[in-house]
């Protein structure tokens, strides 16, 4: 009888153990997740307050590999849509692909149509060279970030 005894009481010994057990994983995960609720507000806060950028805009990012994304979207946002511009495209750094620049200009600067030639465009893109260097006279020079400017082009009147 005394090993009948023992083997009922021993199931219930287990049990309170594994819940006893299961009672401190619990309260340890609480006490981990609690520690992180600062560090979460704050990460919330700061998503918040921080403008998304378009999707457009982050379609560029796969550009970046030819060259600067924040002077085509400065680009886009300085030239009027009904103007025609060129790039030009300098050495200072070196580009290289700059024929793969200049489609990037063309497709990302639509409907403004690059016509070519700085001397016939209402705009020109001074990419990695001086707006001074393009060889045009200009009225307003507008900066691209770090990459170059979009210069307003000063056409002579015609007699």
């Amino acid at each position: 009888m005394l090993g009948a005894h023992r083997n009922s009481q021993m199931p219930d010994r287990w049990r309170r153990i594994v819940i006893a057990a299961a009672a401190v994983a619990i309260v340890a995960q609480l006490a981990v997740s609690l520690g992180h609720l600062p560090s979460l507000a704050m990460a919330g806060g700061r998503a918040y307050d921080t403008k998304t950028p378009s999707l457009r805009d982050g379609d560029l990012d796969p550009l970046a590999l030819y060259g600067g994304t924040q002077a085509l979207v400065l680009a886009r946002a300085a030239i009027p849509p009904g103007a025609t511009f060129a790039v030009s495209i300098g050495t200072d750094p070196p580009v290289a692909e700059p024929a793969v620049l200049r489609r990037i200009f063309d497709l990302w600067l639509a409907p403004r149509r690059d016509v070519g030639d700085p001397a016939k465009a209402d705009w020109v893109i001074a990419y990695h060279r001086s707006s001074e260097s393009v060889g045009v006279a200009y009225t307003t020079e507008t900066g691209l970030g770090p990459d170059g400017n979009a210069i307003l082009v000063t056409h002579p009147a015609a007699p």
